[in-house]
């Protein structure tokens, strides 16, 4: 890092942004190398895609794209997917919505479709009413937008995870945007438009048939922390200016909320004493961060931060474990190598953990600190409370408490660990079956279709002669006796 900040000049007083999207002229917006990369991919014409976890400055890198993509003359559409509505929508809705989200911008930018109104869309919409919804959206695209706007357009989709949640499924919208991207080939008008996607999922789940073609096409844009050269610019507000910007990042490793939150918290809170050598930056970085932030984490979480990476580590069942058992190697041993798997994926898209070439390893000092050992003992803990719950309700509370499914009482600790294998499995994943069923299977028993709800067709393998069993279940005894027949 250089000792002279970025020439800082505008007469606006510097703020830091904690976050949100940061305005256009947001003096402390940080350029990196992501911006330009992003640019250029789509004014050459590819499919772009930044998806990472969540604050990461997505949206604020999309509003100077657009900007600097306008001043070239290109039409730009922004696409806020949580605006369109995952709940009390339907298909039809859905689509219809992303269309009118499209006009609107356009007939704003340029000519072609500055008559249309919502209510001529409408009669767009139900004179095509023949046609499938995704040969409609294909339809719109192709004869309408590409045919009636001569300028390049780009269609920024932000938020693209929350389509993930809808009640139906949006391969078809997935697929159709790879389609449009194919017909470049066989049809040049396709070569003016251009989509961007940003949000926080990888690009494997945007297409959740497996047996569809993936989600195979465009370039991915790595938004990582800020580097020591591309923060500077943040160095103006701070006493101390660049030394003290180092001392920043050395807790935040560059994360863009938490850079943001750390330096408002100096500018605010810190004066520079008379004589500067007497100035520990480093012994000031510390108090604040320890004070403002990590002791206070749970009660101060200023714009649910940290809460929302908590959640998102819990958030999935099937992988939580996993996922927090390969964090806690990391905080013992430091780096791990990367992989492609689920569990791998899913911890990178918390933002805990980043991949540094071919290496993952933890974010920053504060996660280290907030997301601790003692953090992920106790939320180890929960999930075995809710492994064992599961076990009850799925396999205890169903058949051995009614002694109606199975001929004997199961060493729980053999059928936990077979739980959990099972509920890590893809077929468990699809959820084609109960998961007592597909520990039931795991651990030797024949189960036949009709076997929910009937006893007969569980069927134990010959023992020589009646067994007693006794089942412990969370600290609790409860003794039964059930013959096993031969």
């Amino acid at each position: 890092m250089s000792d002279r900040p970025g020439e800082y000049q505008t007469n606006q007083p510097f703020e830091y942004v904690v976050g949100g999207s940061l305005p256009l002229d947001a003096v402390s917006y940080v350029k990196r190398s992501a911006d330009d990369e992003f640019f250029a991919g789509l004014k050459a014409g590819k499919f772009c895609y930044v998806l990472n976890s969540r604050q990461m400055g997505k949206s604020s890198l999309r509003v100077r794209t657009m900007a600097r993509l306008q001043a070239d003359g290109v039409v730009c559409v922004s696409i806020d997917m949580t605006a369109i509505g995952s709940k009390d929508v339907n298909v039809g809705q859905w689509y219809f919505g992303m269309l009118w989200a499209i006009v609107k911008p356009v007939r704003e930018q340029t000519i072609g479709l500055e008559i249309w109104t919502l209510a001529l869309l409408r009669d767009w919409w139900i004179d095509h009413d023949k046609l499938p919804l995704i040969q409609r959206w294909g339809e719109f695209l192709e004869e309408v937008l590409l045919e009636k706007v001569s300028n390049r357009i780009v269609i920024f989709i932000d938020e693209i995870d929350s389509v993930l949640g809808l009640a139906f499924s949006v391969d078809d919208f997935f697929a159709a945007i790879r389609e449009s991207h194919n017909r470049r080939v066989d049809n040049p008008k396709y070569n003016r438009l251009t989509f961007a996607l940003l949000g926080v999922c990888a690009p494997q789940d945007l297409i959740q048939d497996k047996r569809r073609t993936p989600f195979n096409i465009g370039q991915a844009i790595e938004l990582s922390g800020f580097t020591d050269s591309e923060a500077i610019t943040l160095a103006v507000g701070l006493p101390g200016e660049t030394k003290t910007l180092r001392s920043i990042l050395e807790w935040t490793g560059g994360q863009p909320f938490l850079t943001q939150r750390v330096c408002r918290l100096v500018k605010e809170k810190v004066e520079m004493p008379i004589s500067p050598q007497l100035f520990d930056e480093n012994r000031v970085i510390e108090q604040i961060v320890l004070a403002q932030i990590i002791q206070v984490w749970d009660t101060d979480d200023e714009q649910v931060h940290f809460q929302t990476v908590q959640e998102r580590m819990m958030a999935d069942k099937l992988l939580a474990e996993a996922m927090l058992k390969i964090y806690q190697e990391m905080l013992i041993n430091g780096k791990i190598t990367v992989n492609t798997s689920a569990e791998h994926m899913a911890l990178r898209l918390t933002g805990v953990v980043v991949k540094r070439g071919g290496e993952l390893e933890i974010s920053n000092r504060i996660y280290t600190e907030v997301f601790g050992q003692e953090w992920v003992h106790l939320k180890l803990q929960s999930l075995d409370k809710i492994i064992e719950a599961k076990i009850r309700e799925d396999i205890i509370g169903k058949n051995i408490i009614n002694q109606t499914y199975y001929p004997a009482l199961i060493d729980t600790s053999d059928v936990r660990a077979r739980l959990l294998r099972v509920m890590l499995s893809e077929y468990a994943r699809r959820r084609q079956h109960s998961l007592h069923n597909l520990v039931m299977v795991d651990m030797g028993f024949q189960v036949h279709g009709e076997a929910i709800g009937r006893p007969e067709p569980l069927l134990l393998a010959p023992e020589p002669e009646t067994v007693d069993r006794t089942l412990t279940i969370a600290g609790h005894a409860d003794v039964m006796t059930i013959p096993i027949q031969q």
